[in-house]
């Protein structure tokens, strides 16, 4: 829902098209919420602590968008635009956090469920 509120705007278009030049392949709606996904279930699992260095933030997004023409950009371009989006935020210490606590913690189960369960 989040990916979705100010898709009107100009300056988060602007990202959007930023970020399709660094995707292989056409950004659809579903293709951009599933990399947005990707990125913040891989920064909340790699996350030791509720604030990380922007520097850290961004190696966890890079290691999610790995099929990015550019990973490192595109993973700065992203972090930029979901905090704008407000479910990520920076501290004037650059530190990356999720806005809400409840965030984190539903992308941190996104992660565990994913891990393969023993039998």
């Amino acid at each position: 829902m989040l990916l979705a509120w100010g898709a009107d705007r100009q300056l988060l278009a602007q990202k959007r098209a930023e970020l399709q030049g660094l995707w292989p392949e056409t950004l659809t709606d579903q293709l951009h919420r599933q990399i947005a996904q990707r990125a913040l279930v891989a920064l909340a699992s790699g996350a030791s602590t509720t604030q990380i260095p922007w520097r850290d933030a961004c190696h966890h997004f890079a290691e999610a968008l790995s099929q990015a023409l550019d990973p490192p950009r595109a993973a700065v371009v992203l972090l930029d635009e979901l905090i704008r989006r407000g479910i990520l935020r920076s501290d004037v210490a650059n530190r990356v956090s999720f806005s809400i606590t409840l965030f984190r913690s539903i992308f941190t189960l996104c992660s565990l469920s994913a891990v393969p369960r023993r039998s």
